[in-house]
């Protein structure tokens, strides 16, 4: 699967942005002008329709971050740097509410719906500040929301591989309908397009 492929599944929300930030949450306007864009491995495919969860693992220093800043950028969606949350208990019905006050319950209709977007990233971190207790709670915090089919996906999660098996286990106890992709590493292509953008001018010199 290609990277524009996926922007093609999610919404685009037209709901209110949030009127407060909190440390760890924003909105990426502006695009990358250094990003590649990966091809992903279908591990478990979408359903039409019916997808409500995007679970997207890659090793570490792969570029998971940089990617999910760039589908937010695309898709207009916030993301949520998870390394600088202290998950648990209603800690992803709670940062909705902070964000976005009086528009909360829009927004969580919305993400019922299939019409607005989240992205998560950092998973890993928040899973080993957290501790296993917590990081369950969050997780069960999540499926309660994401277990009914819906029109478009409304969250994409990104985890480390090891990481991301527990959270797949997760969302297949509580039956919430996801689909599980994996990043490429680059082929010679993509990775000499890389080496340009990031070292052109230090190449060339």
């Amino acid at each position: 699967m290609t990277f524009e492929e996926l922007i093609r599944f999610l919404p685009r929300p037209v709901t209110p942005r949030a009127t407060v930030l909190r440390p760890g949450v924003r909105y990426s306007d502006q695009p990358n002008p250094k990003f590649i864009a990966p091809t992903f491995s279908i591990e478990r495919p979408f359903a039409s329709g019916r997808t409500s969860t995007i679970l997207v693992s890659a090793p570490a220093a792969v570029g998971k971050s940089t990617i999910a800043t760039e589908l937010a950028h695309l898709s207009s969606a916030m993301v949520w740097d998870l390394a600088g949350f202290q998950v648990g208990t209603d800690t992803f019905s709670g940062t909705i509410l902070s964000c976005f006050g009086d528009s909360a319950p829009a927004i969580l209709a919305g993400l019922t719906r299939g019409d607005f977007l989240l992205v998560l990233d950092a998973l890993d971190e928040a899973h080993v500040r957290a501790g296993v207790q917590n990081f369950e709670a969050f997780l069960e915090d999540i499926t309660r929301k994401l277990k009914t089919a819906r029109a478009h996906p409304a969250l994409v999660l990104f985890a480390r591989s090891e990481t991301s098996e527990l959270i797949a286990l997760a969302l297949e106890l509580e039956d919430v309908p996801f689909a599980r992709l994996t990043v490429d590493f680059f082929d010679r292509e993509r990775a000499n397009a890389f080496l340009e953008r990031r070292l052109g001018n230090i190449l060339r010199e």
